[in-house]
């Protein structure tokens, strides 16, 4: 895994801000976090079902200036298996939490979601991203879709980090910077962060300091997904879904009823306060934003942002932290999706949990739980899969402290792959062609058979079939996006 820690607005270095990881594993094993030069290391062991916990030095903390290059990646490697959970707290009532992805999930090409709102004149709100370097000499095409606060125009620029370097941009006052482009050339892996140093949300509180800082690791354009299932906190009226477009002429449907067109780069958003179902004909970025109530002026529960796993992305197990006695917040839960039909295969710290689920009331065939949380670690399984996300906020207390994240997605399916001339490849494997040599491309799964394959090539063709021949005419770095359905 590769970690950094994006500016965060409340912190100067001496006001309670803190950075921890999380991290669980199903067997005991061991491992070091450390950064590049070795300057900071520590060594860590980690006992199954228990979470171990790392407090990150405050010289990872962002501080420098806009748009340049800063030394502040670190490195963890483990003997086994882990996973890991980034908490940032800028005070006692500002914090969030993100899933930190392994390298063998990283990727090349990534579109930011993120979200700004400024609640009146005096405060503001910065959505942001930053770009983490893990091979030496990543050069990095940044396409921003807004100006940047230091007046950058947006226009695509190339940056170049080394393993352990990283560039954060920042939008200008209440500009989303949502929507912007990041490519790292000849096919090396970059790690990328995305949100706002802080931000409201148009039905938070501002005169009573409803606002937070929002993160999430982005995931790889090639792993996106068209099925998304989302589900309110059970103390929050409504939450605010985001939906963001890859591709052009991307349709959109809430609960079964087509609700935009989007072109790539192209955004809906809306509230929603039932259990809800996302559909759309081509790959999208999903996001929803706890936004927290208002009541007399006073907040409960800040904004805090969750990338949604898509259905094509659930996973059979993961481990998800409730952290213990977070300042301010009196709820925590998780909100668990499955197939009706596999509910009961659904396991939490090896309790069957079949019977808390409930089916959505547009679309039976799917079901979701809500479970609320004390602190600890808790093991989800199912052997279908499911996806799941975990939110913590305030209720009936003055404070405005909340957090989000996803409890992960399965960016590599094992099951599933492109055979390039007779060669199997799952995700992110390369392979060395010639110009003008026909390459054959065809899509394997091993427990069924395939409904629809589209093949996606990086010259804006498409072709479809299980089988594909494809003849590249220019040298370099090509991606080939494979896309199937199966019943």
């Amino acid at each position: 895994f590769w970690v950094s820690i994006p500016r965060l607005y409340t912190y100067n270095g001496v006001n309670g801000a803190d950075a921890k990881l999380y991290i669980t594993a199903e067997k005991n094993c061991t491992g070091t976090i450390q950064d590049r030069y070795g300057n900071y290391s520590q060594n860590f062991n980690v006992t199954t079902g228990k979470p171990t916990i790392i407090d990150l030095p405050a010289v990872w903390f962002y501080e420098g200036s806009f748009e340049t290059i800063e030394l502040k990646g670190a490195y963890i490697q483990s003997s086994d298996s882990i996973q890991v959970v980034l908490r940032i707290a800028g005070t006692s009532k500002v914090y969030e939490m993100t899933n930190i992805l392994p390298l063998q999930s990283l990727g090349s090409d990534y579109m930011v979601m993120a979200y700004a709102y400024g609640a009146n004149s005096v405060t503001r709100s910065n959505s942001q991203f930053m770009v983490l370097g893990v091979e030496d000499g990543t050069q990095v095409d940044v396409t921003p879709s807004q100006q940047s606060i230091l007046g950058t125009l947006p226009t695509t620029f190339t940056i170049t980090l080394n393993k352990g370097e990283t560039y954060l941009y920042q939008g200008d006052r209440d500009l989303d910077l949502t929507g912007s482009i990041i490519h790292a050339k000849n096919c090396k892996k970059i790690v990328v962060y995305s949100g706002a140093e802080q931000t409201f949300t148009p039905i938070a509180c501002p005169t009573a300091g409803g606002a937070n800082l929002l993160i999430e690791q982005s995931t790889p354009t090639n792993t996106l997904g068209t099925a998304f299932l989302l589900t309110p906190a059970p103390n929050m009226e409504k939450e605010l879904l985001k939906v963001l477009a890859t591709q052009n002429n991307t349709n959109v449907y809430v609960n079964g009823v087509l609700v935009a067109i989007l072109n790539k780069g192209g955004s809906y958003e809306d509230y929603f306060s039932i259990p809800t179902i996302i559909k759309t004909n081509k790959p999208v970025i999903t996001a929803y934003f706890g936004v927290g109530f208002c009541t007399n002026s006073q907040a409960y529960g800040g904004p805090f942002m969750v990338l949604v796993t898509p259905l094509e992305q659930a996973i059979k197990s993961s481990t998800i932290i409730a952290i213990a006695s977070p300042p301010g917040v009196r709820k925590q839960y998780v909100q668990i999706h499955v197939r009706t039909k596999d509910k009961d295969l659904s396991f939490m710290n090896e309790q069957n949990i079949g019977s808390k689920f409930k089916t959505f009331p547009t679309h039976p065939e799917y079901a979701y739980a809500q479970i609320e949380l004390d602190s600890g670690a808790y093991t989800i399984k199912n052997a279908n899969g499911f996806t799941a996300e975990v939110s913590a906020n305030s209720i009936k207390t003055f404070t405005i402290a909340s957090h989000g994240y996803s409890a992960g997605s399965l960016l590599n399916k094992s099951n599933q792959y492109a055979s390039v001339n007779g060669n199997s490849s799952n995700l992110q494997k390369e392979f060395l062609f010639c110009p003008m040599q026909a390459v054959n491309f065809e899509a394997v799964r091993q427990d069924t058979v395939f409904s629809k394959v589209f093949w996606h090539f990086d010259d804006g063709s498409i072709d479809s079939g299980n089988v594909v021949n494809k003849t590249f005419k220019d040298t370099g770095c090509h991606q080939v996006q494979m896309i199937s359905y199966y019943s």
